[in-house]
């Protein structure tokens, strides 16, 4: 009997150290980690260095099977480098380090650990090139607001949803042909020193956000023509030419192609998704007149078509939209400047430099959020109405 209960506490014993045998070499990336980055200083550190990481419950460490399959350790006060050894990590596939004091380049075996399916490392300081991604089941890449330099990394290629963000870095050069693939849901690669231009015909059929913003990117905006899922647009301020191509896009939300050499006119299909809530057109070379815009009047909230040369008058449509922010600045628009009856949500309103006739809009209600009206450089006359002296935050007329 006694060998019997003997036997079975030994079966035990050796099982339980089964379950968290985690490999050597894995816990001691993870110890080569703490000391790296400053481990005993970071804002919670349970049970780091005491035992098995998966036994003991390491704090940020997940475990499956007793292997280590996340790491999360996002805005805990990390400081340092990552060390060489954190390449012996094999069998992780969920990485956040984002939120912390991390410097210097990533070491070359870091790019090895094949099975990560989503690397969080933005707002760091980390420095130095990014090799090719050799991770095949990639589904996010967050490596946005550090001091990345160099060409960006070629990405392999993946049957589902791919959400990259590689913004408020310093890349330079164009944007490598594996990221206009199929599965590219999400790209942020603002505020960096891209270049070049974008293919055609568009491989990004189901592309959600985009933002190319802040860089110097070239020709024409076709690779948009077939993006029936867009749903944030930003490409301000690039050198971008052409006109804005037809597209139906009935999930789009905002659409921003400040800054650029676009021409021609503004087409109507932009105003077909009842879900817009902001267009910003403005600092261009569009011509032609604003049309009536067909949308949900309770969603769209900024507009601006300011520095053009548009002509004609502003659409019954647009003003009877309940606006926050809305500029027609600096462009030949004629015609009198009526305040619609949606008229509640208004900031600042903006028709300067036009060549607008009659006299001074009347606001039929108080709205406590408006803040500016600029009507100067026009052809308006008669007095200021009296009711605009009820408005208390109105700080520039």
């Amino acid at each position: 009997m006694l060998k019997r209960l003997f036997l079975a506490l030994t079966i035990a014993l050796v099982l339980s150290s089964c379950v968290f045998a985690v490999p050597q070499s894995e816990i001691n990336a993870l110890k080569d980690l703490y000391a790296a980055t400053n481990g005993p200083y970071w804002s919670r550190n349970t049970n780091w260095g005491v035992g098995d990481p998966c036994g003991n419950s390491w704090f940020g460490v997940t475990c499956f099977s007793a292997t280590i399959a996340q790491l999360r350790l996002s805005q805990n006060g990390l400081s340092g480098t990552i060390p060489a050894s954190f390449g012996d990590l094999s069998t992780l596939r969920y990485l956040d380090l984002s939120e912390n004091k991390l410097t210097s380049a990533l070491p070359p075996s870091f790019w090895t650990i094949s099975n990560l399916t989503i690397i969080y490392l933005g707002d760091n300081k980390l420095t130095g090139t990014v090799p090719f991604i050799n991770v095949p089941q990639l589904t996010n890449l967050v490596l946005a607001n550090n001091q990345f330099t160099g060409t960006l990394p070629a990405i392999p290629t993946v049957p589902y949803s791919l959400e990259i963000d590689l913004s408020n870095n310093k890349f330079t050069g164009p944007v490598p042909t594996s990221y206009f693939q199929s599965g590219t849901f999400v790209l942020d690669l603002s505020n960096n020193q891209l270049s070049g231009s974008l293919p055609y015909p568009n491989s990004w059929q189901y592309i959600g956000d985009l933002n190319l913003s802040n860089n110097s990117f070239t020709g024409n905006l076709n690779f948009i023509s077939e993006s029936s899922y867009l749903s944030n647009f930003n490409i301000s301020s690039n050198s971008f030419s052409g006109s804005i191509p037809h597209f139906n896009s009935p999930y789009l939300k905002t659409f921003d192609v400040s800054n650029n050499k676009i021409t021609g006119t503004i087409p109507v299909s932009l105003f077909n998704s009842s879900m817009i809530t902001a267009i910003d057109l403005s600092h261009n070379q569009l011509v032609g007149t604003i049309p009536e815009i067909k949308t949900n009047e309770f969603n769209m909230k900024n507009f601006s078509v300011a520095y053009n040369q548009l002509t004609g008058t502003l659409p019954a449509s647009l003003m009877n939209l309940d606006l926050q922010h809305l500029s027609v600045a600096h462009n030949s628009l004629s015609g009198s400047i009526h305040f619609g009856y949606n008229f509640y949500s208004a900031i600042s309103f903006d028709f300067s430099f036009n060549e607008f006739s009659g006299t001074f809009p009347t606001v039929q209600h108080y709205v406590s959020t408006f803040v500016r009206l600029n009507v100067c450089h026009n052809r308006l006359s008669g007095s200021i109405p009296d009711s605009l002296s009820f408005f208390s935050a109105l700080k520039e007329l």
